[in-house]
Order: C-alpha cells, then sequence, then structure tokens
C-alpha cells in the first residue's frame, strides 16, 4: 500500500475514534443520568455506562495492527447503538 494512502488511513481513524469517543461518552452519561419518575423515585439508568467500556475496549484492540479492524467495528458498536436509538425515537 502507498505510504500516502496509510498516513490518510490513520488520520481518518483517528477522527472517527476522537468523534466516535466524545459522543458516546456524552450521550452515556446523560442517558445514564438520574431521572426524577412521577412518583418522586429517582431512577438510574447505569447500564448505559457500559458503552463506554465497549468502546474503550474497541479502541484498545486497534492498538495492536492485527486487532485494527475488529477494534474498529467494535468501537462503531456503541456509536451505532446511540445512532438507532435516535433514528428509532
Amino acid at each position: 500500500m502507498h505510504k500516502g494512502a496509510v498516513v490518510i488511513i490513520s488520520v481518518a481513524r483517528y477522527i472517527l475514534n476522537i468523534f466516535t469517543g466524545l459522543v458516546v461518552l456524552f450521550l452515556s452519561v446523560w442517558m445514564s443520568w438520574p431521572v426524577l419518575t412521577g412518583s418522586e423515585i429517582t431512577i438510574y439508568r447505569l447500564l448505559f455506562l457500559v458503552w463506554p467500556a465497549v468502546w474503550i475496549f474497541g479502541f484498545a484492540l486497534q492498538l495492536k495492527k492485527s486487532l485494527r479492524i475488529t477494534g474498529v467495528i467494535v468501537t462503531l458498536i456503541p456509536f451505532l447503538f446511540y445512532v438507532y436509538l435516535f433514528v428509532t425515537a
């Protein structure tokens, strides 16, 4: 592969990681924020905090060259979950 193409792919992967990481972190904190129900009971939705852990796992997989594509796919899973939530809402 040409060296210029490798640089472009690396920069695109870094931009993808920054964008998806910020989106997943913000939406996970926002979605897990406590909600006050009508009966004055606070509900914590802590399962939304699993998505940043999945994103971090995918990012860690990207550090090893042989697992880079798998890491990108795993990193996209939480982002695509939130895209799905917003599209179907």
